[in-house]
């Protein structure tokens, strides 16, 4: 009797190594694939997660609500976004089944180079902040830093803020018009529109800056302007940034209003 169950405790044993072997077996193909798979799109994986990383961050930034110096700022970085978004290198979800793990895991390891995508949203990422920030500094700001930052453009002879007396368009201070209103003298003007007083010689003799207390203002002003484009009102170029607005002599040619626009917006920004 003791033989018979010795025997019978054998045949269990070798039964049960018989069934655990062989799922042993079963398993293992299926986890070396599974590896294989992992092991195969780790790169990507890494390169991806830290790709979308930076997406989020510029996304968010889109979406703090902050004012951005110009629309087109946040419009150009949801083209970064949208774009990068598109070109990520896809990853495939895992499989259940190993025949079909297999199938689809490439016998080399895709490579990736996201260094120029990297690039882009670190400079679009930096674009966004520094918009940011320059809304801020050309928010109201005081008619004393608009003239330190109009004598640092090079063309800029001479400048003179208007005053409550001699203002020609009898805005300043009151309800809707600009806190302050700088005008300026242009070396690329005609010498006979200046006469040594800005404010006399309005827009014509080189430009001038409105500031006022709120976008809304700015641009309600800004519209009124545009009315008279092209027309022998024109009174030249004309744009908002923050909450002023950059004129530039009609008597100047495009590129040379969009030259001193530029030169303009870049001191304003700088200091």
């Amino acid at each position: 009797m003791k033989d018979f169950f010795k025997k019978k405790a054998i045949i269990y044993t070798i039964i049960i190594a018989l069934v655990l072997g062989t799922g042993s077996l079963l398993v293992l193909p299926h986890q070396l694939a599974v590896s294989n798979f992992n092991k195969t799109f780790s790169l990507v994986k890494t390169e991806n997660t830290y790709l979308s990383t930076k997406i989020q961050a510029l996304q968010a930034l889109i979406d703090s609500g902050e004012e951005p110096l110009s629309e087109s700022d946040i419009l150009a970085a949801k083209q970064v976004v949208e774009t990068v978004s598109t070109t990520m290198t896809p990853v495939p979800e895992l499989p259940q089944k190993t025949k079909d793990i297999k199938a689809i895991t490439p016998d080399t390891a895709p490579t990736v180079d996201y260094s120029e995508l990297y690039a882009v949203l670190d400079l679009q990422t930096e674009n966004l902040k520094n918009s940011f920030a320059n809304a801020k500094l050309l928010t109201n700001p005081t008619e004393e830093y608009v003239i330190s930052a109009l004598n640092y453009v090079d063309e800029i002879i001479k400048c003179e803020a208007a005053t409550e007396n001699n203002d020609p368009n009898e805005k300043l201070h009151k309800a809707g018009g600009y806190t302050s209103a700088v005008f300026f003298a242009s070396s690329n003007t005609p010498a006979s529109e200046k006469t040594g007083n800005p404010v006399n010689d309005g827009t014509d003799g080189g430009g001038c800056i409105e500031v006022y207390t709120n976008k809304e203002d700015a641009n309600k002003r800004n519209y009124y302007l545009s009315a008279f484009d092209g027309t022998i009102f024109d009174s030249g170029s004309h744009s908002v940034y923050g909450t002023i607005i950059i004129r530039t002599s009609t008597k100047l040619t495009a590129s040379k209003q969009k030259e001193l626009e530029n030169k303009i917006l870049d001191s304003l920004c700088k200091k």
